[in-house]
C-alpha cells in the first residue's frame, strides 16, 4: 500500500534554489525530463536484432528448414539469451516498423523455442497446444503464438505481408527468412518474401496455359486481410506473380481458385527432423 504521509515542509528559498540548480544541470547536460530515459539510446528501446539473425544464419538453410536437433545440443543458450530480450523488451518505446520487425522476429523465435520444448504443428490436437496453449515471456506478458499474430500483429498493424514472413514451423509456412526483420529494411523484406512466396510452385500454381489458379491455404484463411490491401485476394497475388499472362490469368479468373492442401509436417532439415 502506498505511504500517504505528507511530505515534510520546505522553505520557498529552499526550494527556489533547487528548482534553479536542476534547471541548469538539464541545460548543461542535454539532458530532457520524463520520457528521454526512454529515448533510442536505451537497451530496451534499441530494435537490435542481431542474436536472432546470427541463430537464423547458422541453423536456416536457404530452403527456410531449421536445423532444431542443432539448436537444442550447440544454440540453446544463444537462443534463451534472445528471448530473455525479448521479454523485458518494450516495443513501446520503438519506432512503429522496429514494432513491427520485434513482433515478427519473437513469434518466430517463439515457435522455434516450442519445437524444441517438443510442440508441432503436425496434428489437430497438436496445433491446438502450439498456437492457443504454449506460451512465453514477451514485452513483459505471457504471450501465445495466437495473442501475437491476432491480437497485435492483425489487430494494429494491419499489414498482409505479415502472412508472408511468419512461420508456424510447417511445411507449407513460408520459407523462414536467413535473416532477422529490421525496421529499416521491413518494406524490402517483406516484398521479397511475397515475390518468393508466390511464385514457389510448391506453395502457389497459376498455370497459363490451363488458366488455372491454385493458391496456398493462407490466402484463404486470411482473405480478408488481402482484400482490404488489394480489393481481392486475387488482385494482391497478380502484384507479385513472375509475369503479365499470370496477371492476366487471376484477373479473368479469380473467382475459381482452388486452395491447395496444407503441409503441416515439421519444416526441419533432414538432419535434425527428429527435433531433440
Amino acid at each position: 500500500m502506498r505511504n500517504l504521509r505528507a511530505p515534510a515542509k520546505r522553505s520557498p528559498l529552499r526550494a527556489g534554489v533547487a528548482l534553479l540548480f536542476a534547471c541548469l544541470l538539464l541545460s548543461t547536460t542535454g539532458m530532457a525530463p520524463s520520457r528521454a530515459t526512454a529515448s533510442s539510446g536505451s537497451p530496451t528501446a534499441q530494435a537490435d536484432q542481431g542474436a536472432w539473425d546470427r541463430i537464423l544464419k547458422q541453423y536456416v538453410d536457404d530452403e527456410g528448414l531449421v536445423a532444431y536437433h542443432r539448436i537444442a545440443t550447440e544454440g540453446r543458450s544463444e537462443l534463451d539469451n534472445y528471448l530473455a530480450w525479448v521479454a523485458a523488451a518494450d516495443p513501446a518505446a520503438m519506432a512503429p516498423h522496429d514494432q513491427l520487425a520485434f513482433w515478427i522476429n519473437t513469434y518466430n523465435a517463439g515457435i522455434i523455442d516450442a519445437v524444441l520444448r517438443d510442440y508441432s504443428p503436425e496434428s489437430v490436437l497438436s496445433r491446438a497446444r502450439l498456437f492457443r496453449w504454449y506460451s512465453f515471456p514477451a514485452a513483459g506478458k505471457t504471450r501465445t503464438p495466437d495473442d501475437i499474430e491476432q491480437q497485435i500483429l492483425r489487430k494494429q498493424f494491419h499489414e498482409p505481408r505479415i502472412h508472408f514472413a511468419l512461420v508456424c514451423g510447417a511445411t507449407s509456412c513460408p520459407k523462414l527468412r536467413r535473416e532477422a526483420y529490421r525496421g529499416d529494411q521491413l518494406d524490402r523484406q517483406f516484398d521479397d518474401q511475397a515475390r518468393r512466396f508466390i511464385n514457389d510452385r510448391a506453395r502457389n500454381r497459376i498455370d497459363v496455359t490451363r488458366r488455372t489458379i491454385e493458391l496456398s491455404s493462407i490466402f484463404e484463411w486470411f482473405a480478408a486481410d488481402f482484400a482490404a490491401a488489394a480489393g481481392s485476394v486475387t488482385a494482391f497475388v497478380a502484384r507479385y506473380v513472375d509475369s503479365p499472362q499470370q496477371a492476366a490469368v487471376l484477373k479473368e479468373y479469380g473467382d475459381q481458385i482452388r486452395f491447395l492442401r496444407y503441409d503441416w509436417t515439421l519444416n526441419a532439415q533432414r538432419a535434425s527432423a527428429d527435433r531433440q
